[in-house]
């Protein structure tokens, strides 16, 4: 995870979207294998982001909502409010 993350961020600082969605992607696949459900929330979450750093409302609240509701099955009051947030 972190060498994917440290990518993502510098990719994301750089405006380079396309790249950080393809590493987000790549991360939630990683996710998904290892059964961390709390990881594919936190990257649903910043791809949320990036569609809001590109003014795609829609994409953005679509992940936003899939993060939420993630957090939502684990149970974690934290993350939801912070997910809340957005």
């Amino acid at each position: 995870y972190l060498y994917f993350l440290t990518i993502l961020e510098e990719s994301f600082r750089a405006g380079k979207f396309a790249e950080a969605l393809n590493f987000y992607q790549k991360t939630i696949a990683l996710a998904d294998q290892l059964g961390d459900l709390s990881k594919k929330a936190g990257c649903l979450n910043n791809i949320g982001s990036v569609f809001l750093a590109q003014n795609n409302y829609d994409s953005a609240l679509e992940n936003y909502e899939k993060a939420l509701n993630l957090e939502k099955l684990l149970g974690d009051p934290l993350m939801i409010m912070i997910y809340l947030n957005n």
